[in-house]
């Protein structure tokens, strides 16, 4: 029980801070918890609805990447640069974990998004670029967003066929 609780306390902390610094640049069919499982089971309705969601998402059954990368669980982003972001806005904490390990489940999707040549490539040019990317804590997930999708775009050497040109 005591586990549930802390995963429960993580999940509203880790949502709050994700939707005070959410940017109105494009509007989403979801609430600040994401698309994913938890948005299919319980919906857009604020507050305890929205902690139950983002507990679906991540505490119980991380599913969100799959839900982007095959646009299920009402995760139609699309591609190019703005699935990207997209991706990457809603995916922070764990595109991060990956950046600073330079490999990982959220890089291989990011990968697939942009059509880029290798992700393991892409994984270590992130790697390399993650003080500039997370250059500090409060720096907001649009931000983080456009930092990796300018990087994927004119890196020559990730060959991101699928991306706009920046």
């Amino acid at each position: 029980m005591r586990k549930l609780t802390n995963a429960l306390a993580i999940a509203s902390v880790a949502m709050l801070a994700s939707y005070s610094t959410t940017s109105d640049a494009h509007e989403v069919p979801y609430g600040p918890a994401g698309c994913g499982l938890g948005h299919m089971l319980m919906g857009n309705d604020a507050g305890i609805m929205q902690l139950l969601a983002a507990t679906t998402n991540y505490a119980v059954s991380y599913n969100q990447a799959f839900g982007i990368t095959t646009g299920t669980l009402g995760c139609d982003v699309g591609g190019g640069s703005d699935g990207a972001q997209i991706f990457i806005e809603t995916n922070r904490e764990a595109v991060a974990k990956d950046v600073a390990r330079g490999a990982g489940e959220t890089i291989a999707n990011l990968s697939q998004i942009g059509e880029c040549s290798n992700s393991d490539v892409l994984g270590t040019y992130l790697q390399s670029n993650f003080d500039q990317i997370f250059s500090d804590a409060t720096v907001s997930d649009h931000v983080v967003g456009e930092r990796i999708v300018e990087l994927m775009e004119t890196a020559e050497q990730l060959n991101c066929a699928g991306l706009d040109p920046a």
